[in-house]
């Protein structure tokens, strides 16, 4: 009869580091504390809209790529697209403790834009 087991001689292996696109949430009441008094979230389930173009400038500014290089342009995207939000994170920036959200939407069916409910994505 014969039967196989394992002996470990020293300290288990320390635990995994996490990977590094893996990114703590802030708690909510510090985030907006950071944040200032007049900004606001919509909550997840609310149609927003969202801006491509202006998006593209916002990371390319933030980056500093704008400078290396030009701005994606999409042609065949419309203008803004009407979505849904799904998830919303709040992090901050590990150099700068600027502080900005993360957040999960999804594109609705097209729908002109005078159709949307605007109260439906206020704060």
């Amino acid at each position: 009869m014969s039967s196989s087991s394992a002996v470990s001689i020293g300290p288990p292996p320390p635990p995994a580091a996490p990977p590094e696109e893996e990114k703590k949430c802030l708690n909510s009441e510090l985030w907006h504390a950071c944040a200032g008094p007049l900004v606001c979230l919509p909550t997840v389930g609310t149609r927003v809209v969202y801006f491509p173009q202006g998006h593209s400038e916002q990371v390319a500014a933030s980056t500093n790529k704008e400078v290396e290089g030009h701005i994606p342009n999409y042609p065949n995207l419309p203008a803004q697209l009407i979505c849904q939000l799904h998830d919303v994170t709040m992090h901050a920036d590990v150099e700068t403790d600027e502080v900005y959200a993360q957040m999960t939407l999804q594109p609705l069916n097209p729908v002109r834009l005078q159709d949307f409910d605007v109260r439906t994505s206020q704060c």
